[in-house]
């Protein structure tokens, strides 16, 4: 689950997190807040407990009024050299929103993006940490 609003960029090398692996977007990523009216990069204590795990009312640029407090993902599928990365988006600890997003393996391209480009980003490092995790073509 990680914030909304995190727009995650590069892995981060500092060990903020106790288990990277588990963290939403399966490692922990530097980037910056989408807030409206919050632009900005987050330090690394926003990154460690906020940005990076989602359910962060005690940050400061959380919009009181948000179509969602987290963002899951997923691998559904990987087969036939296409992987089906699945998201929920959550609010007060519901579903708010879900679908699924498609990746092609031989031509690295998305067949299926989500609409938001914040989403896609997150999805996008979600993905590329499943990648890092596994060989090169899932069976």
């Amino acid at each position: 689950m990680a914030c909304p609003y995190f727009f995650p960029i590069l892995r981060h090398d500092a060990e903020l997190w106790p288990h990277r692996r588990r963290l939403p977007l399966g490692d922990g990523f530097s980037g910056r807040c989408t807030s409206p009216g919050h632009e900005f990069t987050p330090s690394d204590a926003e990154l460690g407990e906020c940005c990076n795990l989602g359910y962060a009312s005690q940050c400061r640029h959380l919009p009181v009024e948000r179509q969602a407090d987290a963002v899951h993902f997923c691998i559904g599928r990987d087969q036939d050299g296409i992987v089906q990365v699945c998201w929920v988006m959550v609010k007060d600890h519901a579903s708010a929103g879900h679908g699924t997003l498609e990746f092609e393996r031989t031509s690295r391209t998305w067949r299926a993006r989500h609409d938001s480009e914040t989403v896609q980003q997150m999805a996008e490092c979600y993905l590329n940490a499943y990648f890092a995790k596994r060989p090169p073509e899932a069976s």
